[in-house]
């Protein structure tokens, strides 16, 4: 009977091997063929736990990404928020803060917009400069020359609005990306 047991075995053990084009195997010694598995089952272990840690990584990567996209829309939206102005910096030209915030608002600005609203967002200019409005336009002239803004159309009594000249398309007209 045990013969019998074996050569059935014999027999699908072959059929597997040649079926699986596992002929290598077929010489194998049951302490080799304990040894591959060992080794299979440790390559197995070992790619699951890196397949996990990959897991992870994606799903930190999609939770970062859906703040981020949900961050971008509240900066894209026409929100009045002053959150939209994260990242300003007191100590920057304001030239700098000009574009800063025309970039922010992602519309064209009169001086006066422009003016109100680093005002908002910096309440301390009240007390650093006589007259806000006069210094900050002198820089959007400064900006005007350093091509850092473009005076874009005249809006009536408050004079041109001010955009950031990578919003032209070559048509000359605005493409606020």
């Amino acid at each position: 009977m045990d013969n019998q047991n074996e050569s059935k075995y014999k027999g699908k053990a072959d059929s597997i091997a040649s079926k699986y084009k596992y002929l290598k195997f077929q010489t194998y010694s049951q302490k080799e063929l304990i040894i591959l598995i060992k080794e299979l089952v440790y390559l197995q272990q070992k790619n699951e736990k890196l397949i996990l840690k990959l897991e992870r990584q994606l799903e930190d990567r999609k939770n970062k990404s859906v703040e981020l996209s949900e961050e971008l829309a509240f900066f894209n939206s026409d929100s009045e928020d002053l959150k939209k102005y994260i990242g300003y910096n007191v100590d920057w030209l304001y030239i700098d803060k000009i574009v800063f915030v025309i970039e922010r608002t992602r519309k064209p600005l009169t001086s006066h917009q422009i003016v109100n609203k680093l005002v908002e967002i910096e309440p301390t200019l009240k007390q650093k400069l006589l007259d806000p409005f006069n210094s900050i336009t002198k820089s959007i002239y400064s900006g005007i020359k350093l091509n850092r803004l473009i005076r874009y159309f005249k809006t009536g009594n408050f004079g041109y609005t001010y955009i950031l000249p990578n919003w032209l398309i070559e048509s000359g007209k605005l493409d606020i990306k």
